[in-house]
């Protein structure tokens, strides 16, 4: 619904934009698309932000994707759920509620690490949401 937008856009960042499959009914913030193919040109952001990577039907196609939009150095700071709190036998659980999205099972950091081979892996610490893990990458 564009809340991260929002709070990008009170530090200052105001060119920030948001991309979603269903942004919502006239959302300001969110632009319809899909982060497995966008419509931005090469090299056109300094800095990625996602908190949806469970999300991603295919990192691999994720991963290229995002490299083509971002500028050479450019950061991919990813928001990742399931992994600091749930069990692999919960995650799997989680993904299999009817009323969930979620499309990508992990079991650590390492498996989105191997999959994001544009990137070279900068820091991870916990997220200020509870079981979140925040992953910084750099495209190389």
């Amino acid at each position: 619904m564009g809340h991260e937008v929002v709070a990008f856009r009170k530090f200052g960042y105001t060119d920030t934009i948001g991309i979603d499959i269903n942004p919502g009914k006239n959302n300001p913030y969110v632009i319809k698309g899909d982060f497995h193919k966008t419509k931005f040109n090469n090299e056109s952001f300094d800095t990625i932000y996602t908190n949806s990577i469970d999300h991603v039907w295919n990192l691999r196609i994720f991963s290229k994707e995002i490299n083509r939009i971002l500028v050479f150095k450019g950061k991919l700071i990813l928001e990742i759920d399931h992994l600091l709190k749930k069990t692999k036998q919960r995650r799997k659980e989680w993904i299999k509620k009817p009323s969930k999205y979620e499309s990508l099972i992990y079991d650590s950091l390492n498996d989105i690490k191997k999959q994001l081979k544009e990137f070279n892996f900068i820091d991870s610490f916990p997220s200020a949401h509870e079981g979140f893990l925040i992953a910084i990458f750099e495209k190389k």
